[in-house]
């Protein structure tokens, strides 16, 4: 089977572009897009292919990354808000003692004020 001249023609014209792999911007990241008539071919270059695999996996690999590093100050700021916390908490219990001990001053000063009247 003999594959028409005009198919043969614009297949070897739209491989040897350097528009055959086009970036594209999204969300904050980029795809690599194939325009869709390379994607009705049968043949798809093996170096594009793993280009596109690659860049991929460079992208998550770099967030992945990003998300260790944030996991780990994330960690590191709980572990000094629980620090500040347990401060507090003691801070707390002693004004509490405190304050304790000042009602019940009080009120041994009321007691001996009536005896006395």
């Amino acid at each position: 089977m003999q594959m028409p001249q005009s198919l043969k023609a614009s297949r070897a014209r739209s491989f040897g572009r350097p528009s055959l792999l086009s970036l594209k911007k999204q969300g904050g990241g980029a795809t690599w897009r194939l325009p869709q008539t390379q994607l009705l071919t049968p043949w798809v270059p093996g170096q594009v292919l793993v280009a596109h695999v690659s860049a991929q996996y460079k992208e998550l690999e770099e967030r992945q990354l990003g998300l260790v590093d944030e996991t780990r100050e994330n960690l590191e700021e709980i572990a000094r808000l629980n620090m500040v916390v347990a401060q507090l908490t003691s801070k707390l219990e002693a004004t509490d003692i405190r304050s304790n001990q000042c009602m019940q001053k009080q009120a041994d000063l009321n007691n001996t004020i009536r005896q006395l009247r």
